[in-house]
């Protein structure tokens, strides 16, 4: 038998994360640890970071404030211009529009007529759906309104329904009936020439209310105005019944035959697919102006749990179900995470997490995210980004805390001059649809108030993401951050505390957190200690945290010799990587089944001298049954921006193995 070490090729990755098996039999190019990286196109990709967009504001007497309250939404109105939108980003008490000419968010949340302030009151889980239809844009939270009297300029209180034309808010709250008005809904779609209202709550005016979960309500074929209160530039008219359901020819409505909720809906063709808690429905155009919509059954036992988990597609629609990512096409229903079947049951049920579930589609990346709370964690925000590759069916995992996503267009080209970071450090090349106008740029919001754009887009370090209001003169310092949603060993960098500037630009490692709190570790001398604040100045005000995120790579466990009953050597590995100048990773080296203590720890520096891509050789020469790699920045590299703010894209990896004696057995008594 040979001794001569043989080339052990995994190349153009595909598999990506998975969890169904064990890690010794899942496929070469699977991995059962993917951590802010993910696969892209045949290779291992280092996730990218964030950019500032800017903060939420309320104003008051022309001042703006920040509200640090959580983003409860960032959605699109339409606007004129062909492909040109306008970003409207909500809070949980204000509306905010982007203006791309101040880069600042304003705060426009006043009645049309009036001009009057008003606020919303749902709470941080009650986000904002919206739908453009007829010269405005609509929006619910799903906190009822209350009707006062039907000719009020400004009927009611509450939430309700509201409709924005750019000039100003309308509450909007038609009456149904000869006695019911319609105070509010879960959904609002636009479906063959009607607005559609769906698990809708309806009472009298300024009286009881029912909620109707299982409803579906339309306005009648024309116009969903009822009264003088309409967009501006809209012509077509108004009429005070277009909702009753009591008149022949108007509104109506009709209930799913089920005791289950609506949770979410979205159109596959020119049907609407409506996701039940356990079930999918389809909400079928009939042609009949009496009964223009009837419900029909698709599926009986996988529903959805999320409503802004739906993310659409040509050929349908994948969402987050109650028992797994499922996908649909208005025919069938099925999983579509097999690979990580246990996933799904880590979103944390509790502080309404199933309400905070929220996907979008990154097209450019060929990418779906969905933000979730990790039941690990016991968080009340989301702390974690479930990444799907739709190309390849892979998975992976982001370490983000992020309550919403949306997509903005900015009005002018990203140039030299203008890019907020230094041009060496940005590794799209410049001929790179992201840097045109009116591209859409995926966009996030937090839990304190803060936006950002491009994400996963084009840059490595993040921007600052929160804000602290104190830290104390101790051992250990504590921070004070509301809501900070950080997590025990996560790295921080502290800027712009006025005071304690003694901590200003510094790297820390998160420690003992609390909702509201924690901790602060210094690394010295390769370990992570207790900062000591007592003799720092004390604090005055301000102060922003960055998160800078690790990556982590978890090969599968290796042994191409099993079959003959072989353990293997593992003589080196090569690693085929992205020119990434003065960047440098670790790789840990794990033996048999045990994948907490390493036998073996390399560095991998990396800066190509001879082209865009190079093999790098790791000498390892070590003996087991199973041997599996792990690739992560250690603490020092973690704390040097010089190592760890680069890029990471591996393209291959060559394991040189041969076999090395039989396998070892156990005995048994």
């Amino acid at each position: 038998m040979s001794n001569v070490a043989k080339p052990y090729l995994i190349a153009t990755p595909r598999v990506g994360l998975e969890r169904d098996m064990e890690p010794e039999w899942i496929p070469e190019d699977a991995f059962p640890n993917l951590e802010d990286c993910y696969m892209f196109r045949g290779r291992v990709q280092r996730r990218k970071g964030l950019l500032s967009l800017g903060r939420l504001v309320t104003t008051v007497g022309g001042v703006d404030t920040f509200n640090n309250q959580p983003v409860m939404g960032l959605r699109n109105r339409e606007l004129t211009t062909i492909n040109v939108e306008q970003l409207i980003a909500f809070d949980t008490i204000k509306a905010n529009a982007f203006s791309n000419t101040t880069q600042l968010f304003t705060d426009i949340s006043f009645y049309k007529t009036s001009g009057t302030a008003f606020s919303w009151t749902g709470t941080n889980s009650d986000f904002f759906w919206t739908v453009n239809y007829l010269n405005a844009f609509w929006a619910t939270n799903h906190v009822r309104g209350f009707q006062s009297t039907p000719t009020a300029t400004i009927p009611g209180s509450g939430d309700g329904i509201r409709w924005y034309d750019g000039t100003g808010w309308i509450n909007f709250l038609p009456q149904v009936d000869g006695t019911n008005f319609l105070m509010g809904s879960l959904l609002i779609v636009t479906y063959r020439n009607r607005l559609v209202m769906l698990n809708t709550t309806e009472g009298t005016a300024i009286g009881a209310f029912t909620n109707f979960p299982q409803r579906a309500r339309w306005s009648q074929n024309g116009t969903p105005y009822y009264d003088a209160n309409v967009p501006a530039g809209y012509t077509g008219g108004n009429n005070a019944d277009a909702w009753r359901s009591d008149l022949v020819g108007r509104g109506g409505f009709i209930d799913a035959p089920t005791s289950e909720q609506i949770i979410s809906a979205e159109f596959y063709k020119d049907t609407l697919v409506v996701f039940f808690e356990r079930s999918t429905w389809q909400l079928r155009y009939t042609g009949n102006e009496t009964l223009p919509f009837i419900w029909e059954r698709i599926n009986v036992e996988l529903g959805a749990e999320s409503t802004f988990s739906i993310v659409p597609f040509d050929s349908g629609m994948v969402a987050v179900g109650n028992y797994g990512i499922v996908s649909c096409d208005a025919t069938g229903v099925k999983r579509i995470d097999q690979i990580i079947p246990d996933e799904v049951f880590d979103f944390h049920n509790g502080n309404d997490g199933p309400k905070r579930v929220y996907g979008i589609r990154d097209y450019s990346q060929q990418l779906v995210y969905w933000t979730f709370p990790n039941a690990d964690n016991n968080p009340t925000f989301p702390n974690r980004v479930l990444v799907y590759n739709y190309i390849d069916g892979s998975y992976a995992f982001f370490n983000d805390s992020l309550t919403c996503f949306g997509t903005y267009q900015s009005s002018n080209d990203v140039t030299w001059a203008n890019l907020p970071v230094p041009w060496q450090s940005y590794i799209q090349p410049w001929n790179s649809g992201e840097l045109q106008s009116d591209f859409p740029l995926i966009v996030a919001g937090n839990q304190q108030g803060f936006v950002f754009t491009n994400y996963n887009a084009a840059f490595i370090i993040n921007p600052p993401s929160l804000f602290l209001t104190n830290i104390t003169q101790a051992n250990p310092a504590v921070v004070t951050s509301p809501n900070h949603n950080l997590k025990s060993g996560q790295v921080i960098l502290i800027s712009g505390v006025v005071g304690m500037t003694q901590v200003n630009g510094n790297f820390y490692q998160v420690n003992s957190p609390t909702t509201n709190s924690f901790s602060l570790k210094q690394l010295v001398n390769g370990n992570w200690v207790n900062v000591d604040s007592t003799t720092f100045t004390p604090y005055a005000s301000g102060g922003f945290i960055t998160v800078h995120n690790n990556f982590n790579i978890t090969t599968k466990k290796f042994n191409p010799f099993l079959q003959d009953g072989d353990q293997l050597r593992l003589q080196s590995v090569d690693l085929f990587l992205e020119e990434a100048t003065s960047t440098e990773f670790t790789m840990n080296v794990f033996l048999d089944d045990n994948d907490n203590e390493a036998v073996q720890t390399t560095v991998v520096p990396f800066s190509s001298q001879v082209g865009s891509k190079v093999w790098f050789r790791n000498y390892t020469s070590v003996i087991g049954q199973f041997v599996q790699l792990e690739m992560f920045f250690d603490d020092e590299q973690m704390v040097d921006t010089n190592l760890s703010s680069g890029d990471v894209v591996i393209h291959a990896m060559m394991l040189w193995m041969t076999t090395s004696g039989r396998l070892t057995y156990g005995t048994f008594t």
